[in-house]
């Protein structure tokens, strides 16, 4: 398993999860950049904000999604799934378009799985942390 690094700032640091090529979190900011802009500045936004002040007592941009997971929610649907490790380290799972008022129950249980593996993968030592140089 792979962590990249989105983004950091003093408060925390956001990193992407992945399997091989099999990237998420990564694949759902790449299309919603394509097919919502402007939601996608959106979410941008409250994740640098998030990095450089920290996380917004917002619960219109932050939700608990119960079992240390959380999502960064923008108004027109965005969500990107997410939960903490040590040192302030956010680690995103995927994202999706929300299309109805709660959020799908196989959505958690994605999260949940990759919250899962990453923890097995950082006690086994198959954890890579890749970081741009």
């Amino acid at each position: 398993m792979q962590a990249y690094l989105f983004q950091s700032g003093p408060h925390a640091s956001i990193y992407l999860l992945g399997k091989g090529n099999n990237r998420p979190a990564e694949e759902f900011l790449t299309t919603v950049a394509d097919d919502h802009p402007e939601e996608f500045a959106k979410l941008l936004s409250l994740l640098d904000h998030s990095c450089t002040h920290g996380l917004p007592k917002n619960k219109q941009k932050i939700n608990t999604l119960g079992d240390g997971l959380f999502e960064f929610k923008t108004i027109g649907g965005l969500r990107l799934v997410w939960f903490w490790d040590a040192h302030r380290v956010i680690l995103c799972t995927h994202g999706f378009v929300k299309k109805r008022q709660d959020t799908p129950r196989g959505e958690i249980k994605t999260a949940s799985d990759w919250k899962k593996d990453y923890e097995v993968a950082k006690k086994t030592k198959r954890l890579e942390i890749i970081d741009p140089p």
